[in-house]
């Protein structure tokens, strides 16, 4: 039992649980939270240096372990639905307002060639 004016002792907790004071347990634990922090971490090499020092040739991979977050562009959404907008472009008629499928070209000669 605790009491207000003591603080919680972990140490006692984990006493009674099998198998977690043993270094074998520690090294495992260890072991583990390396691998999930490897495989957080995404290694993409940003740089490749090669040094040429006479006859020696050494090679060098440059990464990026900080990068600053940024935001991803607007999207604009429909009101009532919520779902992404698509664009479309229509040619309207100006004369009856209607929606032209097809497009007539007018096309003017001069000097010889349209």
């Amino acid at each position: 039992t605790t009491s207000a004016s003591s603080p919680f002792d972990i140490s006692k907790f984990w006493l009674r649980v099998p198998g977690v004071g043993t270094e074998a347990m520690v090294e495992k634990l260890e072991a583990m939270k390396a691998a999930l922090r490897r495989r957080f971490t995404r290694k993409r090499r940003l740089k490749a240096l090669r040094i040429h020092i006479g006859d020696a040739k050494i090679g060098v991979g440059v990464y990026n372990t900080i990068q600053e977050a940024t935001k991803g562009g607007t999207v604009p959404l429909e009101a009532d639905t919520l779902e992404p907008l698509q664009v479309e472009s229509a040619y309207v008629c100006q004369d009856t307002g209607s929606v032209l499928t097809e497009i007539k070209s007018v096309f003017y000669e001069y000097a010889g060639s349209k």
